[in-house]
């Protein structure tokens, strides 16, 4: 369980919508957090290294330097919001009945921050 003191209303909403609704986001926006998931990894390894010899083309793409200007998260912030404002009728975000905070899964049923559990 992780304490309240650790939650981020924005950027568990953002992990949220990006781990269950991505397809959503348009293309530009699924280069450009391709992008920065490979920018946030260890670009030591093996895998990295061959999605950059694979597709790395784009890193240096002006759209996606402009995407990342105000850094990955917000980025990741950016594409959320606009993907709950476009397709409002298509994400359902679930909810501890509890605290009010936003689950691990739209079908989860505990709450990784205070706890509540109704298996």
């Amino acid at each position: 369980m992780r304490g309240m003191s650790e939650y981020d209303e924005d950027k568990v909403l953002a992990d949220y919508v990006l781990d269950h609704f991505s397809e959503l986001a348009t293309k530009r926006e699924s280069i450009a957090l391709k992008a920065a998931y490979l920018l946030s990894k260890d670009q030591t390894t093996k895998v990295a290294a061959k999605i950059r010899e694979k597709e790395g083309y784009w890193l240096n793409s002006p759209d996606v330097q402009d995407d990342l200007a105000d850094g990955i998260p917000a980025l990741r912030v950016t594409v959320s919001r606009r993907i709950l404002s476009d397709h409002a009728d298509k994400v359902v975000i679930a909810r501890c009945e509890k605290c009010s905070s936003i689950l691990r899964t739209p079908k989860a049923q505990q709450c990784l921050w205070c706890g509540h559990d109704w298996h």
